[in-house]
């Protein structure tokens, strides 16, 4: 599974997610995955997570959309519900190269 350890994200954008998803008991973990997890990003890559909770649903997923839409990144934020991944590729991709916030 996915490791801690820096997140290639400036200080505030982190911390701003972090106490977004701090707000919802449902999320288990939130794991920073693509570009930004690889080191490979540049400066107008978006920002790709991957939520886990057994209980997120597609309609929690929107709301977490909308809040983050409300923080006005300079980013674009990728959200995907991890249970509902159905790609075998982009699963391996996550476990292999995933960060977790």
């Amino acid at each position: 599974m996915p490791k801690s350890s820096a997140i290639p994200l400036p200080p505030e954008v982190f911390n701003k997610l972090r106490c977004l998803f701090g707000r919802y008991s449902n999320i288990e973990s939130v794991i920073l995955f693509g570009s930004r997890a690889m080191g490979t990003n540049r400066e107008n890559s978006d920002i790709d997570l991957c939520l886990l909770g057994n209980d997120l649903n597609l309609t929690d997923k929107l709301k977490i959309e909308n809040d983050i839409d409300d923080l006005l990144l300079p980013w674009k934020v990728d959200l995907v519900l991890y249970h509902g991944i159905d790609n075998p590729k982009l699963l391996q991709h996550i476990q292999a190269v995933g960060k977790k916030l």
